[in-house]
This record gives structure tokens, sequence and C-alpha cells, in this order.
């Protein structure tokens, strides 16, 4: 009879990787299994080559997430999988605590019936990196009585000029204390006028 040897089956995976936004793509390596006894990857031929699903460092966000694709290994041994890691793009490391400490100047503002507050982020708070863009009122206009939420735009201004995610604040516009005989008072003297 004929013996018919079947390579064996080997996945190789490639290591997940964060990039700090407006960095070129790097890779972490790959992780091999199904390896036959003590045999490594200097059995395999080729040269191990990535693909990084199209990631660009001049467009990508903070949170955008990319796959990254090992190929290029060839083996007469072995039937080779590989699977996909994923790169994923974050900010300098500690920036995103200082993000977290971003603060409007004032968050409380008494009702003056038909203005709105003027939204001012605290200067102390600001990271070194970043710089204040537009603040818009997330439920469109905050005039009455009640709790609002701040939209504050966030430019990062590391090694190249970058727009990171809006982060948002609560503001309050209280209603205004009236004393009942002020209001008595103006009525009596309303009647005698």
């Amino acid at each position: 009879g004929t013996i018919t040897c079947l390579k064996r089956p080997l996945t190789i995976t490639a290591n997940d990787v964060e990039v700090v936004i407006g960095n070129e793509a790097v890779n972490a390596g790959v992780n091999f299994e199904g390896f036959a006894g003590t045999e490594t990857e200097s059995v395999l031929s080729g040269t191990l080559a990535y693909d990084f699903g199209g990631y660009n460092p001049q467009t990508a966000q903070v949170g955008d997430t990319f796959a990254i694709t090992p190929s290029g290994l060839t083996s007469d041994n072995y039937e080779i999988t590989y699977t996909s890691g994923t790169l994923t793009v974050v900010l300098p490391e500690g920036l995103q605590e200082d993000i977290d400490g971003i603060a409007l100047l004032v968050n409380e503002f008494d009702y003056n019936a038909d203005t709105q507050p003027p939204l001012v982020v605290d200067k102390t708070t600001i990271p070194e990196e970043v710089e204040i863009g537009a603040i818009t009122i997330k439920e469109g206009k905050a005039i009455l009585p009640g709790t609002y939420t701040a939209v504050i735009e966030l430019i990062y201004t590391g090694s190249e000029t970058y727009i990171l995610q809006p982060i948002e604040r609560t503001f309050t516009i209280n209603k205004v204390e009236i004393d009942t005989d002020d209001i008595a008072g103006l009525y009596s003297l309303a009647l005698t006028q």
C-alpha cells in the first residue's frame, strides 16, 4: 500500500500592538502554534512580512483598529494558516488621564432669562500637548434652568496635529430664588402708579 504523509497544521498569529497616534505602524512579532516536537520557526522558509490593513498615521484616530496580517513563510512539512492581530491607535502614555482631568472653569450659572452661559475651559486643566477647539452644547441651547452637556473639541499638538475625540462635561443653570415680599412690593407699587 501507499502511505501518504499529510502536512502538519501550523498557525501563525500576529501579536496585538498599540501605536501612538501619528506614529508609523510597528509589529510585535507573531506566535507560532503547532510545531512538531522541538522544532521552531527556523525550519520555515521565506521572510515574515506584515500588512497593516490600510493603517495611515496621517488619518488614523485614537481608538481606531487595524488588522495586522502576517505572511511570507513557507514549509514542505507544515500547512500554514495565518491569523490576524490588531493594531490599536492610542494616545501617548498618561495623556488620557490628563484629558480626563480637563474641566470647565465654571460649571454652575444662575438663570438670566435669555443668554447662554459663557463656557470656558479651565486653562490649568489643559494638558501641554492639547488645544481646545470649539465648545458646543449637546442639547442645542442652554437658557432654561437645568443640567446640560458641553461638547469640547480637542486638538492634539504633539509631533503632528490631530483632531481627537471630543469630550463632554456637564454644567447647570440654576433657578433664581425670588423673594415673595419683593414681588408683593412691586405689585403694590404698580397699583399706586
